[in-house]
């Protein structure tokens, strides 16, 4: 599932890989030069896109149900956010949000049996049996600590690499933006999860909001949220081209002659912060 988003998402993280707008496309952060560190500012979540080809024959429809669901999370959704980072220190939501990830796991491999990718669900595999042991049910990046890196994929990449097309662009009620094949796709990535099958309809609530990671991506998020809304002249037009050419990239990646994997949600145990998300549904 995206992580948005993914996550898709069709649900509503897949509003939090989002871009900035008028950004120009980069394939990862500023080189260092000399020992200088990288540009602080630059964040791969929001800065990286390329021109995604828009296909928006619900308008109408969709400008109504995005204005609904900004009155959802301004008056519910953000302000639980917020009281959830008031009360969990940064430590304790970099875990939670590491338990999500690798919730997310078995998704991610069989997402990546399907797209022919063995070594990827070798690795992925061998993620979730660490940190699921060792790691403490995922609260520790185990793996990552031995060497072993994570990645991100869902099935709706998995229908675009076999070329399924990403039909029209829709914003659903409580979910948020998404494509037709992304919102099937990520029906499929939450039957996939064990929460799914552990928590019953449960998990529903958790998947309508950030693709089953409750509100630790919103969490993690927000500021950069906040600075598309007020620096964009049509919001929904911003948060179109965002999610388009976000799914874009990805799956510009994946098809490359030797794709490198999306970056997992969050693989940092340490002290330093999260790594940056490619999602989604909300894992």
């Amino acid at each position: 599932m995206r992580h948005g988003s993914s996550p898709h998402l069709a649900l509503l993280s897949l509003a939090l890989v989002l871009l900035l707008p008028g950004c120009a496309h980069r394939e990862g952060p500023p080189a260092t030069v000399a020992g200088t560190p990288a540009d602080p500012a630059y964040d791969e979540l929001f800065d990286d896109h390329i021109e995604p080809e828009v296909e928006d024959p619900f308008e109408d429809f969709n400008r109504r149900v995005f204005g609904m669901n900004r009155n959802v999370d301004r008056f519910l959704i953000d302000p639980v956010s917020r009281a959830y980072s008031f009360a969990f220190p940064d430590a304790a939501r970099r875990a939670i949000r590491r338990v999500f990830v690798n919730l997310n796991s078995p998704a991610v491999f069989v997402n990546d049996l399907l797209q022919l990718s063995p070594k990827r669900a070798g690795v992925t595999g061998a993620r979730f049996v660490i940190n699921t042991t060792m790691g403490l049910a995922g609260l520790l990046d185990t793996a990552q600590r031995m060497g072993i890196e994570g990645h991100q994929t869902d099935f709706g990449i998995t229908l675009a690499k076999y070329g399924v097309d990403s039909g029209p662009y829709l914003v659903l009620p409580l979910v948020g933006p998404t494509t037709a094949r992304d919102a099937f796709g990520d029906l499929v990535d939450i039957l996939l999860l064990p929460q799914t099958w552990f928590l019953g309809p449960t998990t529903w609530v958790f998947a309508a909001y950030q693709g089953s990671d409750g509100f630790t991506l919103l969490d993690l998020h927000r500021d950069a949220l906040k600075a598309l809304e007020e620096s964009a002249v049509d919001f929904y037009v911003a948060m179109r081209f965002a999610y388009l050419s976000n799914r874009a990239a990805e799956i510009q990646t994946l098809n490359s002659p030797e794709p490198a994997p999306l970056a997992a949600p969050e693989t940092t145990s340490g002290p330093a912060g999260p790594a940056p998300l490619e999602l989604g549904n909300a894992p």
